[in-house]
């Protein structure tokens, strides 16, 4: 839970859930889509005890957690996929498995890097000499680099949580961004964290700044590191788990080196 006790924004910032019997067919749909995408979080967050941060970590994440806890489960599920592939006589199937184990490795990687950012905003919110009631834009000027955008995008992923999806800004903030990458041309990542902002998340981050104190910054940055700590492990452990599949075992044991993790 959010150490931050009250509503970061003034209710017409939000998009709340309610139960008005006029809402429209489309209303209806969003609301639901909405309550599935909450309970898959949940069940993420009581399991895993991180919150993921686009639909694609979390359907993945979710679908994981559904196998039962057995070494062979996670190779298995590459082999089914490998398999389908085949049967469905794509030219090279074991692509499919290629990205879905490196899919494994980009959620531990944005986990690590996202884990530093919020640690060097912690050092700066200790260091800061400006009273505890003080805005998070007094103290940062507008800036939202050295771990500000994981921050704002912690704080929002625990209020949809907590309120179970009924409270949340006027985006969707499991979409994803996708940006280049030397190995691959598709690597994904959360729009919060992307290198160019959309310009409503941009001024979201802007207005959450002044809405939350340097105090309560304090007390929910180590819980936001947390949760990025317990996110790499999570994605490390499928990594580890998915060298049983023949495919997977070269990206697999890279990617361990890389990490610092004996394969």
């Amino acid at each position: 839970m959010s150490t931050i006790e009250q509503p970061l924004f003034e209710p017409d910032e939000y998009i709340a859930s309610d139960s008005d019997p006029t809402r429209s067919h489309e209303d209806h749909e969003l609301e639901l889509a909405i309550r599935k995408k909450w309970e898959k979080l949940d069940q993420l967050r009581d399991g895993a005890g991180f919150l993921a941060t686009t639909t694609d970590e979390l359907n993945e994440a979710n679908k994981l957690q559904s196998l039962d806890d057995n070494l062979g489960n996670v190779s298995r599920h590459l082999e089914e996929i490998y398999h389908h592939q085949q049967g469905a006589r794509t030219s090279k199937p074991e692509n499919a498995v290629l990205s879905v184990v490196s899919g494994y490795v980009d959620y531990a990687t944005k986990a690590q890097v996202d884990r530093s950012m919020l640690a060097v905003l912690g050092d700066e919110l200790n260091d800061s000499e400006l009273p505890l009631g003080s805005s998070l834009l007094e103290l940062l000027g507008g800036s939202v680099q050295g771990g500000v955008k994981q921050f704002i995008r912690y704080i929002d992923l625990s209020r949809f949580h907590e309120t179970k999806g009924q409270l949340r800004p006027n985006f969707d903030i499991f979409e994803k961004a996708t940006v280049n990458s030397r190995r691959r041309k598709d690597v994904v990542v959360d729009q919060y964290t992307a290198s160019e902002l959309p310009v409503d998340v941009q001024q979201h981050i802007l207005e959450t700044l002044g809405s939350v104190t340097v105090e309560e910054a304090k007390s929910t940055v180590s819980l936001a590191i947390e949760d990025q700590k317990q996110r790499f492990s999570f994605w490390v452990d499928k990594i580890k788990r998915s060298r049983g599949q023949s495919l997977a075992q070269p990206i697999a044991n890279q990617a361990l080196r890389k990490f610092g993790i004996e394969a």
